[in-house]
């Protein structure tokens, strides 16, 4: 395949990308949230492109409440916070969902080239999207992959829809069209401890500690 091939192959999927996001827009800003429950945690997608064809999308979760909340098979204490993403080979204990990773690898090691994007979650909001945490499979492949867990997530509760196109360098460039941010990631610090591979699907899964050679930096 050569340079001028893939240019084009490129071009042609911004051009989509951009079409499709400027739609979404149009009706985000005629939309409203549903509910008028009280406030009680935010979510945040994450996406850090590193290179064109590789990088990592997450989302992160924050208890503003005082009463712990369950997220998929996690429960989240007042005040605390949750990284979930989905990872492949690059992980240790393998391909699936791990809780804490991203927080854990800011707290040790530092991260920077976030792009994020945050929204308020109502009580029934969190548990739309813990049922979705909950329901979701296991597992892990080339379109499958993390973009597509982390949208999914995101879009289960948000008013703004992103496409999960498969690369990261996409998504980040769908989340500029809306307030987003590109600071330091916020998420709260976490300990190794903290840090789970989740096993099996739905009724069937359990959480366990993520192995130290499942700890390395992002």
């Amino acid at each position: 395949m050569n340079k001028t091939f893939f240019k084009r192959i490129f071009s042609i999927i911004i051009a989509i990308i951009t079409v499709l996001t400027m739609t979404t827009v149009a009706f985000a800003q005629t939309d409203t949230h549903a509910s008028d429950d009280e406030i009680v945690a935010t979510i945040t997608l994450f996406c850090r492109p590193n290179m064109i064809l590789h990088g990592h999308g997450w989302i992160y979760v924050e208890n503003l409440s005082d009463s712990t909340i369950e997220l998929g098979h996690y429960d989240l204490l007042p005040g605390d916070g949750v990284s979930i993403g989905t990872f492949a080979n690059s992980r240790e204990d393998g391909w699936g969902i791990y809780y804490n990773i991203e927080s854990y690898s800011a707290t040790t090691y530092g991260m920077d080239g976030c792009t994020t994007i945050t929204e308020e979650l109502t009580e029934n909001e969190v548990e739309t999207l813990s049922n979705k945490i909950y329901n979701y499979t296991n597992t892990w492949n080339h379109f499958i992959n993390c973009m597509y867990f982390a949208f999914t997530m995101w879009n289960s509760v948000s008013d703004i829809t992103f496409i999960p196109v498969v690369f990261p360098i996409f998504g980040q460039l769908q989340m500029l069209f809306y307030d987003y941010q590109t600071d330091e990631p916020d998420m709260k610090p976490v300990t190794a401890d903290q840090v789970y591979r989740q096993k099996g699907t739905g009724d069937k899964a359990y959480l366990v500690p993520a192995s130290e050679g499942s700890l390395d930096p992002l």
